[in-house]
Order: C-alpha cells, then sequence, then structure tokens
C-alpha cells in the first residue's frame, strides 16, 4: 500500500495490471537492493496489534499491545500523511470525556493515534498505552510523518 501512494495509484494493497506496471521488472542491473526508506512513518498493525514509529528505516519506537476500532467504527487502513492537527490535550467532541484523546496525532479526518487502553476497542481511532503515546506524541513532533494503518 506504501508502494501504491508513493507511486500516484490506487491504494488498495492489491498488485493488479496499474502496479505491477510500477514495480521494477527482473533483469539485468534490477536485482539491487533498494534504498533505505526516508524521513518518518508509523506501521499501525491492527491485525498483531502494535505499532512501529520508524526514521529513516530505523525503528524508534515499538508498542505492544494497541487497539483499533471496534465493528460499525473500524479503524480506516491505507496510507496517510498525518495532519499538523496535533494536541496534548484533547477531549472528544462527538464521545466526549475529559481528557479521552491526549497525546492526539491526527492522520485521517477525525482518525488519531492517541493514549487509550490498548484492551479496548475505539470508536475508529488507534488506542497507545500511557507512558507510550506520550512518547510518540513528542518523537513527532511537527515533522512530517506517513502513518499505514493495516489489519482487520
Amino acid at each position: 500500500m506504501e508502494f501504491q501512494f508513493l507511486n500516484n495509484l490506487a491504494v488498495d494493497g492489491v498488485v493488479g495490471p496499474q502496479t505491477n506496471g510500477q514495480l521494477p521488472q527482473d533483469g539485468p542491473g534490477n536485482n539491487q537492493q533498494p534504498d533505505p526508506p526516508q524521513g518518518r512513518s508509523i506501521l499501525v498493525d491492527l491485525y498483531d496489534r502494535e505499532l512501529t514509529a520508524c526514521e529513516d528505516g530505523n525503528v524508534a519506537l515499538h508498542v505492544n499491545p494497541i487497539s483499533g476500532g471496534r465493528p460499525g467504527y473500524r479503524s480506516t487502513q491505507g496510507v496517510f500523511q498525518m495532519t499538523s492537527r496535533r494536541l496534548r490535550r484533547h477531549s472528544s467532541s462527538e464521545f466526549p470525556g475529559k481528557d479521552n484523546m491526549d497525546f492526539s496525532l491526527f492522520y485521517d479526518q477525525g482518525e488519531a493515534i492517541h493514549q487509550g487502553d490498548p484492551n479496548v476497542q475505539s470508536h475508529g481511532c488507534i488506542h497507545v498505552p500511557a507512558p507510550f503515546a506520550e512518547q510518540l506524541f513528542d518523537w513527532a513532533g511537527t515533522t512530517d510523518i506517513r502513518v499505514n494503518v493495516v489489519g482487520v
């Protein structure tokens, strides 16, 4: 999905004709290792319930367990550019509660990675337990970050 995102293809995780046409073809000189990833990214793996934050291909933070959205409120899968909306203290207007979304890193409309109980499914957001949510928030700062959400 990240390959599709970076190559302006439909991000569906399926290697169809358009995606296949953009992949390097085997042949002389094409067996080189790819360049390491550049920049910051977060991989949210809902199947294995883990989050990995990377910088230039190196793991900066790994968290397990995490949780995503419950039935009817599943977390949106895909590749997203994290928005500039990053709030240390936040309470949802749709699902109010005192500071129920602290350390929020928004990536898809109202969906965010934020502090929450990893044993409780959310309304579409990604729950990261304390103190990891704050560590992730501080690591993110104001830099550009790509968020990949995969899983169930």
